[in-house]
């Protein structure tokens, strides 16, 4: 069988990408806030 020829671009992607990227990041960061909050609570 021939090989399927590789595209020249990566597809292009929209705008919710970005988005979720960033309330990924956020929720990430809001986690590892109350992660800390709550270490030092322990004290």
């Amino acid at each position: 069988p021939t090989p399927t020829p590789t595209p020249k671009e990566l597809p292009k992607t929209g705008p919710e990408t970005i988005v979720t990227g960033v309330i990924g990041l956020g929720s990430v960061v809001t986690t590892a806030g109350y992660y800390i909050a709550s270490r030092k609570q322990l004290r």
